[in-house]
């Protein structure tokens, strides 16, 4: 597979992730919090108070998307070990940090307010558990990328 052919493939997993995201924090986490308040009464006045901090954290993915397109374009141009896409996919690590960071105070917060479903705790856990995973492989990545890019950049300059 060619470089663009690569980044082209990436681009596209980039799209579909982002219709995705779209899909499931604007459109149906908003209806089955809609559904949930029509069939549960009691529950009605927390929608709000759900749906708020469920899109702070959809910002941070939003955000990491964007720095992923960036890594992709830097692929296509065959500039796949370089500075730049280090510090993308810290940033990235940052990123997941920030939202799993996020995810869980808010579910803490939510938790100590209102009552809250287990299964909403169960699916916090999941998660948490995914936002360290990606934190952790975006860092090791981040580490690896800067040293081919310093090895490439030491290479470039020996005749």
């Amino acid at each position: 597979m060619t470089q663009k052919k690569l980044a082209r493939a990436l681009k596209g997993a980039a799209i579909l992730v982002l219709l995705l995201v779209i899909a499931f924090f604007y459109l149906l986490i908003p209806e089955f919090g809609r559904e949930l308040a029509w069939n549960t009464p009691d529950y009605a006045h927390l929608f709000w108070w759900y749906l708020g901090p469920i899109w702070a954290c959809s910002i941070p993915i939003l955000l990491a998307l964007g720095y992923f397109w960036g890594i992709c374009t830097r692929i296509g141009r065959d500039q796949s070990f370089c500075h730049e896409n280090a510090k993308a996919l810290d940033r990235i690590g940052s990123l997941a940090l920030l939202d799993t960071a996020l995810s869980l105070a808010a579910t803490i917060l939510l938790a100590l307010l209102t009552p809250m479903h287990i299964s909403f705790l169960i699916l916090e856990v999941f998660i948490v558990m995914v936002g360290i995973v990606i934190t952790v492989v975006c860092a090791a990545l981040s580490r690896l990328v800067e040293k081919a890019a310093q090895i490439k950049d030491e290479n470039d300059l020996t005749i």
